[in-house]
């Protein structure tokens, strides 16, 4: 791991092969952000622990595997969601993170460590799969642990993105619109945005019946 400066970024440096990519702990208590790679197979234990200014990560990992213990222990994260390649959660991975209200975890979960979540006060629900072992202590006594068959998390993950979709739909299909008006796409007569606004719904139709 690489820190600026002023110790506010960091990146993420390959060592020994392109896929295996390795997080080192430094001295950065004022790290804010990182860029995590693609192609990221694991984060090791400590890589962010005591970094309390760390509020806010992005997992885009597609080949994410492992949380080691105690990664983002002590850090200021308030949102995680964790992707779908996920598998395991170390021992001590997110605790003592007060401000963490939200935690969205993989369908494919397998396991999570002991004390994963500990002292995490203001998590008050989070969903796990029933394929998922949970360690002794991983969850805080004031958090509700729902546990769902993997099917039924991921048809839930998909209706939340489609009631997304339906939220931000009116705003979208009008900047669409403005966007065509401003480069005289539309005719006088007006068939062109009629039938923009028809593709647009019958597009919107098959996402929400998918």
């Amino acid at each position: 791991m690489q820190a600026d400066g002023r110790s506010r970024r960091a990146r993420l440096c390959a060592d020994g092969s392109k896929e295996e990519w390795v997080y080192r702990r430094g001295k950065t208590p004022a790290l804010v952000s990182v860029d995590f790679p693609s192609s990221l197979p694991s984060i090791a234990a400590n890589a962010f622990a005591r970094c309390g200014c760390l509020a806010c990560i992005a997992l885009d990992c597609a080949s994410l595997k492992s949380i080691g213990e105690r990664a983002f222990l002590a850090t200021s994260l308030k949102s995680i969601a964790l992707p779908e390649s996920l598998v395991s959660i170390g021992r001590g991975a997110f605790a003592f993170c007060p401000s963490l209200t939200t935690v969205a975890l993989p369908a494919g979960l397998l396991s999570v460590g002991e004390d994963a979540f500990f002292r995490c006060s203001s998590l008050k629900r989070v969903i796990v799969p029933t394929t998922a072992s949970i360690g002794i202590g991983a969850f805080p006594s004031t958090t509700t642990v729902l546990r769902l068959p993997p099917a039924r998390m991921r048809l839930r993950h998909l209706w939340q993105g489609v009631l997304a979709h339906k939220r931000c739909r009116p705003g979208l299909l009008g900047w669409l619109e403005r966007a065509q008006i401003r480069l005289g796409s539309y005719g006088p007569d007006g068939a062109a945005r009629k039938r923009d606004r028809e593709q647009f719904e019958c597009d919107f139709a098959l996402a929400a019946g998918s």
